[in-house]
């Protein structure tokens, strides 16, 4: 009988671990699926820059979405989980790189000053030939030497 019992119990335990498992592995993925929408992949394209995005393509092309989400971790510093999400949405719902996503509210913010006085001194571009001094030491036009 206490052999039995020796035999029972493990064989138990091992079977209520077992679905204990089951029930976490299908919560994760129950989640995962939930998680993975195009905004989330807009999202994590946005994050992005185009270097980095042609990175994250190229491993999501060649079907290597761990190391996809290495390189999407390292580039945004996100965690693991939601570097993987970001990979697998991206990987779903692929995103063509846009820099507008990058600018942002840049162009938003930029003022150009509306006072341009004081800027008549600069000097010119020397590279320009139309380019008028106002020293009066320029070479003469036809060529030759004063």
């Amino acid at each position: 009988m206490e052999t039995l019992l020796w035999v029972l119990v493990p064989l138990l335990i091992l079977t209520l671990l077992f679905f204990w498992l089951q029930s976490v592995r299908k919560n994760n993925a129950t989640q995962m699926a939930a998680a993975i929408t195009p905004e989330r992949a807009r999202e994590a394209s946005a994050a992005l820059t185009a270097k980095q995005h042609q990175e994250v393509y190229k491993q999501i092309a060649m079907g290597q979405l761990i190391p996809a989400a290495q390189a999407y971790h390292n580039a945004t510093k996100a965690s693991y989980k939601d570097s993987i999400i970001a990979v697998q949405a991206l990987s779903k719902y692929p995103q063509e790189f846009r820099l507008e996503d990058q600018l942002g509210d840049f162009e938003e913010s930029y003022e150009v000053p509306s006072d341009l006085s004081g800027l008549e001194g600069l000097p010119s571009n020397p590279l320009d030939p139309e380019r008028r001094r106002h020293d009066g030491d320029s070479a003469p036009e036809d060529g030759s030497k004063a």
